[in-house]
């Protein structure tokens, strides 16, 4: 007697990756200014009997330095460059910048700036389950321009942190209804994303370590309409 559960088709995924990282830390102006880079590269395949391309693989090759400059005894910039290159979706170049101030030990401030690439993955792409879900393999990369604020307090006893952040975003990827029951992923043409997140922890005796957090996000569309 059968239990009713279609069987679901074998799900293989292998993940091959090399990684060389290196780090040198210069003196000037009585302080060092530690540089760092590195090359990584990664084999991704997917086998599965519900992808529209059974045996789906992509090689992706980085390239990343990142250069943190302590100025001050308070003030602490880093900058970064980061080159992807993926054999299915060609290559992106990814600059990043950051600066840190310190208002007293315990207290900082913060902000940055980055410029991020996002891939589709292979579920996104090639993904098939009808009548529920069906991949869109006309997908590009989603691309996006941030940048965040952020305070921190770091006591003894207590820590809080609160950021904000600004994304303005191409190509953006997300989650779409094509009909009541049925769904894929789409590029959309832009939004800008934006929220608010906090949080804190206290420390208290016998080991408890209560915390909150909060989270708010915004998406909206150039003319103003919510992005779900």
């Amino acid at each position: 007697m059968g239990s009713g559960v279609a069987p679901q088709p074998d799900w293989r995924e292998w993940n091959q990756e090399a990684k060389l990282t290196g780090r040198h830390a210069w003196k000037a102006f009585g302080r060092e200014h530690p540089l760092q880079g590195g090359y990584e590269y990664r084999n991704e395949k997917l086998q599965r009997g519900s992808l529209t391309v059974p045996d789906a693989s992509r090689d992706i090759n980085v390239l990343w330095g990142q250069q943190e400059l302590n100025l001050t005894s308070r003030l602490t910039l880093t900058a970064g460059l980061r080159y992807d290159n993926y054999s299915d979706f060609g290559d992106q170049w990814s600059p990043k910048a950051e600066a840190v101030f310190t208002l007293a030990p315990e207290h900082r401030l913060r902000g940055s700036y980055g410029h991020g690439f996002r891939p589709p993955y292979f579920g996104e792409l090639y993904l098939n389950t009808p009548p529920f879900f069906v991949g869109n393999p006309d997908l590009v990369p989603e691309v996006s321009d941030g940048f965040t604020s952020g305070y921190t307090f770091a006591g003894k006893k207590a820590q809080v942190s609160v950021d904000g952040y600004y994304t303005k975003v191409k190509n953006g990827i997300i989650f779409f209804q094509l009909t009541p029951s049925r769904f894929t992923y789409k590029n959309i043409d832009r939004y800008d994303s934006k929220g608010v997140n906090v949080a804190a922890s206290v420390s208290l005796p016998w080991g408890f370590a209560p915390s909150a957090a909060y989270a708010y996000n915004k998406r909206e569309n150039p003319e103003g309409a919510e992005v779900g």
